[in-house]
C-alpha cells in the first residue's frame, strides 16, 4: 500500500511505476498535485518564513546560499522531479509545470521570469550588455537575491525596483552587497513598494538611513560593527535577529542600544550572535527584557550565564557555531544543565562526520547526560545526531514539514 505521508515509501512505489508498468492509484488531478508538491518540497529552501524558533538557523543558512548549483537539496529534487515525469502523462503534465522555481539570472543577460519561478537571484557578468531581464511574468517570485558583486549597483537596484508592480509576491529580499553599500533609494523603495516583506536578508559595507516595514519578522544584519547605524529602522513585527561576522564587536546590550535592535526586544524569539567579538553576559537583566527568547545561537566560550532563566523562561534550543571538536564542554555541560526548558543543542558538524569513537570523553559523558534530561543534539542540517543508531536511515530530522 502506498502511504502518500511517507516520502521513502513514495519513492520506492516510483520505481515500480516505471519499470513494472504499474499506473499510480485514480485520484483526481487536483489531489496528485498536492502529493507531488509534498515529494519536492525543500525545507526552507524557496519559502519566505518558517514556523518554529528552532529552525531559525537552518531558514538563514538557507537565504545565504548563493549559486543554485551549491544548493544540493535543490538539484535532488529537481532530479526527482524529471523522473516522476516519466511516470505518466498526467504527472508529466504537472511536474512541467514546476520547472524553474529557482532561476540564476547572470546580469546582464537575456532572460525572461517564468511564471513558476519562486527564487529569483541576479548575478552579475562581466560581459558588458545591456541588462534585458524581463520580469512581466515574475507574479510568483517570493524571493530576490541581489549580488552586487563586480557590478553597478545603484543601475541594477534602480532597473529591478523599476519593475516592483510586478513583484508583488516578493516577501523575502536578500542583499549581498560584498564592498558596497545599499544605495538610500533602495532603503525609500523597500519601504513604499515592499512593504509586505516578512524577511530582509543584508550583506554589505555599511547601512544607514530609515526604513520602516511592518510585515518584517526577520533579519539578518551582515555588516560591520563599526559601520551600522540603524536607528531610525522599525520592524514592530520582529521576531527573529541574526548578526553577521563581524555586526557585533563587544557584549550584546540591547538595553543600551549595543547592537540596536530595530524591533521590540521583548517580542523576540530567535538571536543569533556572530561566533568572533560578541559575547553575552546572561544576567537577571537580560532574562527580563528577553521573555519571549526561543532559539539562541552563539559560541560556546563567550556565552556567561550570570544568572539562571526564570523557571518559566522558554529558552529551549541553543546553536552553538562550533564543532563538538571545538566546543568549550566545560561551558555547555554547565549551561544545558542550568536552562530549565532546554531541548535541543545543535553544532555546526555535519551527520556524516560524527562518529562515536573520534570525540573526546567529557563530550560523551555530555551527550549522555543530555540524553538522559531529554536534551536532544542536533548538526548543522538539523538532523539528530544519535549514537546509539548506526545507520543514517535511523536518524530523525528536526525540521517536520
Amino acid at each position: 500500500m502506498l502511504r502518500i505521508s511517507d516520502r521513502s515509501s513514495f519513492h520506492r512505489h516510483r520505481w515500480s511505476f516505471l519499470f513494472r508498468r504499474k499506473q499510480p492509484p485514480a485520484l483526481p488531478v487536483e489531489l496528485w498535485e498536492q502529493i507531488l508538491d509534498h515529494v519536492l518540497y525543500i525545507p526552507f529552501l524557496l519559502d519566505t518564513t518558517f514556523l518554529r524558533p528552532q529552525d531559525f538557523y537552518l531558514f538563514i543558512e538557507s537565504r545565504l546560499i548563493e549559486y543554485q548549483p551549491h544548493a544540493g537539496a535543490y538539484t535532488q529534487s529537481e532530479n526527482e522531479r524529471r523522473i516522476l515525469r516519466l511516470v505518466c502523462r498526467s504527472w508529466n503534465a504537472i511536474l512541467s509545470r514546476k520547472s524553474m522555481r529557482w532561476v540564476d539570472v547572470y546580469l546582464p543577460h537575456n532572460l525572461s521570469i517564468s511564471k513558476r519561478t519562486k527564487r529569483v537571484h541576479l548575478l552579475r557578468s562581466l560581459d558588458g550588455k545591456a541588462d534585458t531581464v524581463t520580469w512581466e511574468n515574475a507574479y510568483s517570485a517570493s524571493t530576490i537575491f541581489y549580488s552586487g558583486r563586480g557590478g553597478d549597483t545603484e543601475k541594477d537596484i534602480s532597473a529591478l525596483f523599476e519593475q516592483a508592480a510586478n513583484l508583488q509576491a516578493i516577501r523575502s529580499f536578500i542583499y549581498k552587497g560584498s564592498g558596497n553599500s545599499l544605495p538610500q533609494f533602495a532603503l525609500q523603495t523597500l519601504e513604499t513598494s515592499f512593504r509586505t516583506l516578512t524577511s530582509l536578508i543584508l550583506t554589505c559595507s555599511e547601512l544607514s538611513g530609515t526604513l520602516h516595514l511592518p510585515n518584517l519578522a526577520i533579519l539578518y544584519l551582515g555588516v560591520r560593527a563599526t559601520s551600522i547605524d540603524i536607528k531610525e529602522w522599525w520592524f514592530p513585527s520582529l521576531q527573529h535577529i541574526a548578526f553577521g561576522v563581524d555586526s557585533v564587536a563587544g557584549m550584546y546590550q540591547p538595553q543600551l542600544q549595543r547592537p540596536f535592535i530595530p524591533g521590540p526586544i521583548d517580542k523576540l524569539q530567535s538571536l543569533s550572535l556572530p561566533y568572533r567579538y560578541a559575547y553575552l553576559d546572561a544576567n537577571d537583566s537580560f532574562w527580563t527584557s528577553h521573555p519571549s527568547l526561543q532559539f539562541l545561537s552563539i559560541s560556546s566560550p563567550l556565552f556567561i550565564l550570570r544568572s539562571d532563566p526564570p523557571p518559566d523562561h522558554p529558552l529551549s534550543h541553543i546553536h552553538f557555531l562550533q564543532t563538538i571538536a571545538d566546543l568549550d564542554v566545560i561551558k555547555v555541560t554547565d549551561r544545558s544543565l542550568r536552562i530549565p526548558n532546554l531541548q535541543t543543542i545543535s553544532t555546526l558538524d555535519k551527520i556524516d562526520r560524527v562518529k562515536h569513537n573520534i570525540h573526546p570523553q567529557e563530550w560523551l559523558d555530555l551527550y549522555q547526560t543530555c540524553r538522559q534530561k531529554g536534551i536532544r543534539w542536533f548538526d548543522a542540517n538539523g538532523e539528530e545526531i544519535d549514537l546509539g543508531r548506526t545507520s543514517p536511515k535511523g536518524w530523525r530530522v528536526l525540521f517536520q514539514k
